[in-house]
C-alpha cells in the first residue's frame, strides 16, 4: 500500500513538472507575456537570420533578417521570410508574428527594410485579454502578411485596438477570413491609419472592425489616410459590426471600399492608378487629386467630372472597340472597312494569325481591313485594339459572297517578243479587259518549258537556246488570251583548240562550250551541238622494240626482258606497253663474288673475329647463316667497301671445334664457303673473365699453402 501511494505521488509530481515545462514563461524584458517569431519564442534582445522555409537562426548585429529590441519593443525585419507551423508548445495560434498578453497592454513597433514575407494561420497577430493593443508598421520596405485565417489581426478583447502603417507598402490577405481584422472591446475604439505607403487588404472581407465578441457592438471604427497613401480593399471591401458609422478621414490619400474609390484631402499620385471595369473613383467633399507626373488609367471604370477636370491629359483610357459588325465582301471585288475604338491614342490593331478571309489584310496602325477576297465563305476571328495602357478584344465574323459575274473580253501583253540569254529572265504584264471584269486573273503557259518557263506573276526564265511562245489566258473561262514569242540564246562560248594525240593520251578536235548551259558545239555560233566523245582523237599507241633477257654473272650485270618505245622514249615490262618501268628496273645486278675468306681458320681465344670480303652491293645484303642456322645481327658486323662481313669472337667462341659452313645471302645470290674452328695453343691465355678469375684463385691457394707450410716448419723447429 505504501509503495502504491509513493508511486502515485511521484507520478503526480512528474505530471506537475511536465505541465509547468509547457506553460508560457514570463518574459520580464517585455511589457507583455509572449512574443513568437515563426516557431521561435523571443525572450530578450537579439538577432536572427531566416531561411527560405521561414525558420530563425541566432545571429549578430552584423548579419540579420530579424532583430528585436526588448527595451523599446521594436521588431526589425530586413528581407526576412517568416513562417509558422502548428506546434503543440506554440502559444500564439501558429501566427507568423505573435505578441500576446493575458491582462496587460500590447505595444509593438515593426520596422521594415527590403522585401519581407510573413505567413501562418494568421500572418501578424497581436492579442491582449485585458489591455490596449497597438501595432505600428513603419519603414520604406514592403511587408506581405498572409494567413489561412487573417493576414493581420489586432485584437483587444476589452479595450482599444489600433494598427498604424507609416510609409510602408503592406499587403495583407486572409484565405478564409479577413485581410485585416481590428477587434476592440465593447464601446472601445478600433482604428486603422495609413500615413504614406499603401495597404492592400484582401479576403472574404478586406478590412473588418469588430467590437465585443457578439454579433454587434457599440465601439467606434475609424480609418485615417494621409501622406498620399492608398488603401486598397477592392477584394472584400471594408465592414464593421458597430452600431456607429465607420469614420473615414484623411488629409491626403485614396481609399477603395470594394469597387468604390474615394479621394480624401489634397492627394498626389505616387504611381499610375488603374480604374478597372465596374470600379469608380470620386472626390470627397473639398478633396483634390494631383497627377504628380503619373496617370489615372481608366480600363472600363468611371471617374467623376471633378477628377477629369483635375487631371486633364493625365487621365488615360484603355481601348474599347465600338465596331459591332462588319459588312460582307464579294469574291474578286475590292473590300475595305475600318474598325473603331474609344481610348487614348495611338491604338494598335491586331488579329489572330491567318484568320482573315484570303486576300484581306489588317493595317495595324489604322484598323482598316482591305484587299480583294479570293474565296467564298465566312471567317470568324478575334480583333484586338491595344494602347500603352491596356487592350480590348472582340470576335467578328466576315462573310465573303459569290460575285455577280462580268466576263473578260480581251487580254493584252506589254511585249510581243522577247530575247533572253540562257538563265536570264524578264517579266511580262497582262492587262484584262474590261477593267471591271469579275475575274482579273490570267493563266500563264509556255509552249516549250525546256526552252523557257513562266511563273504565276508573268516572270519568264530562259532555260536553253531555242524558241518558245508564252501565252496569258483569262482565268474566267472566256478563252481570251495573248502571246509573246521568246528567243533564247546561248551564253558566252568558250573555245577549246585542237590537241594532237600521243602514244598514251587522247587528243581532241577543236570545239566550243557554252558557259551558261554547258553544252558542246562544233561551231562558235552554237548551231551544231555535238557530244564530247565526238571531239576525241584516239591515242596513237606505242612503237615498241624488244630487248631480250640477259643473265647476270659475277663479273657483269644482266637485264630482264623489256620493250622500248622510240616515240615516247619509255620502257615497258610487257609487249603491249601497259606496264611502264624505268631503265634501272630492267637491270639484274651482277652475282656476288667472294674476294677473301674462303676456307678460313680461327682459333679459340683470339680477340679478332673472322672476316669475309665479298664483291657485292651492301644494299643487297640479306643475312648470314652458319650451319643452316640464321644468325642474329648481334653475332656479326657488316661494313661497306665491297661488302665486309665479320663474325664476332663472342659468337665464334660458342661454336664447336671443327669445320662449319657459312652462307652469305644477297638479293642477287648466295655465297657459300667453309671455315674451321681450332681449340687454340696451351701457351695462350684466354682473356675471358671467368678463366682469368680461375687462374687468380689457383695462384692464391698455392701461395696460402706455402705460407702455412713455412709457419708449421718454424713451430716444429722450436
Amino acid at each position: 500500500m505504501k509503495k502504491t501511494i509513493g508511486r502515485t505521488i511521484i507520478a503526480l509530481f512528474t505530471a506537475i513538472i511536465l505541465t509547468l515545462s509547457f506553460m508560457p514563461t514570463r518574459v520580464w524584458a517585455l511589457n507583455y507575456d509572449t512574443l513568437w517569431i515563426g516557431n521561435t519564442r523571443i525572450t530578450d534582445t537579439g538577432y536572427w537570420t531566416t531561411d527560405d522555409s521561414g525558420n530563425l537562426t541566432a545571429s549578430d548585429a552584423g548579419n540579420y533578417n530579424v532583430a528585436f529590441d526588448a527595451d523599446s519593443n521594436t521588431l526589425k525585419l530586413n528581407n526576412a521570410t517568416i513562417a509558422a507551423q502548428y506546434d503543440l508548445n506554440y502559444n500564439g495560434s501558429d501566427a507568423g508574428i505573435y505578441a500576446g498578453s493575458r491582462s496587460g497592454a500590447v505595444s509593438l513597433t515593426i520596422q521594415v527594410t527590403g522585401n519581407n514575407v510573413v505567413s501562418g494561420s494568421i500572418g501578424i497577430y497581436a492579442l491582449s485579454n485585458g489591455g490596449e493593443v497597438s501595432v505600428t508598421i513603419s519603414g520604406d520596405g514592403s511587408l506581405t502578411a498572409s494567413g489561412s485565417q487573417h493576414g493581420i489581426s489586432i485584437v483587444s478583447e476589452f479595450s482599444n485596438a489600433a494598427l498604424a502603417i507609416e510609409g510602408t507598402a503592406v499587403k495583407a490577405s486572409g484565405s478564409y477570413s479577413k485581410g485585416v481584422l481590428v477587434q476592440a472591446g465593447e464601446s472601445s475604439t478600433g482604428s486603422l491609419s495609413v500615413d504614406g505607403g499603401s495597404l492592400t487588404a484582401s479576403g472574404n472581407t478586406g478590412i473588418y472592425f469588430l467590437f465585443s465578441t457578439r454579433v454587434s457592438g457599440s465601439g467606434i471604427p475609424s480609418l485615417t489616410v494621409a501622406g498620399n497613401a492608398v488603401v486598397d480593399a477592392k477584394s472584400g471591401g471594408i465592414a464593421h459590426n458597430s452600431s456607429n458609422n465607420l469614420s473615414i478621414q484623411g488629409n491626403s490619400g485614396i481609399v477603395f471600399n470594394g469597387s468604390t474609390g474615394t479621394v480624401y484631402g489634397n492627394a498626389s499620385l505616387q504611381d499610375d492608378l488603374n480604374i478597372s471595369e465596374g470600379e469608380s473613383l470620386t472626390l470627397d467633399h473639398g478633396a483634390n487629386l494631383n497627377a504628380n507626373g503619373h496617370n489615372v488609367i481608366v480600363d472600363g471604370g468611371t471617374l467623376d467630372e471633378g477628377i477629369k477636370n483635375n487631371l486633364g491629359d493625365s487621365v488615360k483610357y484603355t481601348p474599347t472597340i465600338t465596331t459591332t459588325s462588319l459588312p460582307n465582301g464579294i469574291v474578286g471585288t475590292g473590300y475595305s472597312t475600318t474598325f473603331l475604338a474609344d481610348g487614348t491614342t495611338p491604338i494598335k490593331w491586331s488579329v489572330d494569325s491567318d484568320s482573315l478571309p484570303a486576300g484581306l489584310n489588317l493595317d495595324a496602325s489604322t484598323g482598316v481591313i482591305s484587299g480583294t477576297p479570293t474565296a467564298e465563305g465566312g471567317s470568324t476571328f478575334t480583333v484586338t485594339a491595344a494602347n500603352a495602357y491596356g487592350s480590348d478584344s472582340r470576335e467578328f465574323t466576315l462573310k465573303i459572297e459569290k460575285p455577280t459575274f462580268i466576263p473578260v473580253t480581251g487580254v493584252k501583253l506589254n511585249k510581243d517578243s522577247l530575247t533572253l540569254q540562257e538563265k536570264g529572265s524578264d517579266t511580262l504584264t497582262a492587262t484584262v479587259e474590261p477593267a471591271d471584269a469579275t475575274n482579273q486573273d490570267v493563266i500563264w503557259k509556255s509552249s516549250d518549258t525546256s526552252i523557257a518557263t513562266v511563273s504565276e506573276d508573268g516572270t519568264v526564265t530562259a532555260i536553253s537556246a531555242g524558241n518558245a511562245t508564252i501565252t496569258a489566258t483569262a482565268a474566267d473561262g472566256s478563252g481570251k488570251s495573248a502571246s509573246c514569242s521568246v528567243t533564247v540564246t546561248h551564253g558566252d562560248m568558250v573555245h577549246t583548240p585542237k590537241k594532237d594525240a600521243t602514244c598514251t593520251a587522247d587528243g581532241n578536235e577543236e570545239y566550243w562550250t557554252c558557259e551558261t548551259c554547258g553544252k558542246i558545239f562544233s561551231d562558235a555560233e552554237g548551231k551544231t551541238e555535238i557530244k564530247l566523245s565526238d571531239t576525241v582523237i584516239p591515242a596513237t599507241g606505242h612503237t615498241l622494240t624488244k630487248t631480250e633477257a640477259n643473265k647476270a654473272t659475277m663479273d657483269a650485270s644482266g637485264n630482264i626482258e623489256y620493250w622500248y618505245c622510240s616515240d615516247c622514249e619509255k620502257y615497258f615490262k610487257d609487249e603491249k606497253g601497259e606496264h611502264e618501268i624505268t631503265l634501272d628496273e630492267t637491270i639484274i645486278a651482277k652475282l656476288p663474288k667472294l674476294l677473301n675468306g674462303a676456307n678460313a681458320e680461327w682459333s679459340k681465344g683470339k680477340k679478332e673475329g673472322l672476316t669475309f670480303s665479298v664483291d657485292a652491293n651492301i644494299s643487297d645484303f640479306i643475312g648470314v647463316k652458319v650451319d643452316q642456322q640464321e644468325l642474329d645481327p648481334s653475332m656479326y658486323e657488316v661494313r661497306s667497301g665491297s661488302t665486309i662481313i665479320t663474325l664476332k669472337p663472342s659468337y665464334l667462341e660458342s661454336l664447336s671445334s671443327g669445320k662449319h659452313e657459312i652462307r652469305m645471302e644477297f638479293k642477287s645470290g648466295t655465297i657459300q664457303t667453309y671455315f674451321t674452328i681450332k681449340k687454340g695453343s696451351d701457351s695462350q691465355t684466354p682473356e675471358t673473365g671467368q678463366q682469368t678469375n680461375l687462374y687468380m684463385w689457383i695462384g692464391l691457394l698455392a701461395a696460402s699453402a706455402l705460407v702455412l707450410g713455412f709457419i708449421g716448419w718454424k713451430r716444429h723447429s722450436k
